[in-house]
């Protein structure tokens, strides 16, 4: 998935929120690029064994995102050995500002017996 984020550039500081939902177990590598470039500035990884970390404040204030490109890669994998039915889940990139949710990328699917990756792109404008 690919998404634009319309974010305030003189309204203080931007972060983000991963937060997986469903009968799964999810990991995830989060980068943040600079600038019209592909070097990553900020980086952090996580899963959805615990949810009270997956919250990060940006790096800078928030005009000096925009432009900046986020990329959430995500693999997701089913809690049980043999799932009797596919079962539904969703990821989901939440950008903040000043604490108020200003908008969110959402990747809803279902997981059989297989794992799945997934990538997300939100461009902060």
């Amino acid at each position: 998935m690919k998404k634009e984020i319309n974010i305030n550039p003189a309204h203080g500081s931007v972060s983000v929120n991963v937060k997986v939902t469903g009968l799964v177990g999810a990991g995830y590598y989060l980068d943040v690029f600079e600038k019209n470039s592909n070097n990553v500035i900020f980086r952090y990884s996580g899963t959805n064994v615990y949810d009270h970390d997956d919250w990060r404040v940006l790096p800078n204030s928030a005009d000096m995102n925009i432009n900046r490109v986020i990329m959430l890669n995500t693999t997701v994998v089913p809690v049980e050995n043999d799932p009797a039915e596919e079962r539904g889940f969703t990821i989901r990139l939440q950008v903040f500002q000043n604490g108020n949710m200003i908008d969110e990328a959402i990747i809803a699917d279902k997981i059989g017996k297989q794992h799945k990756k997934f990538m997300t792109l939100v461009k902060l404008v």
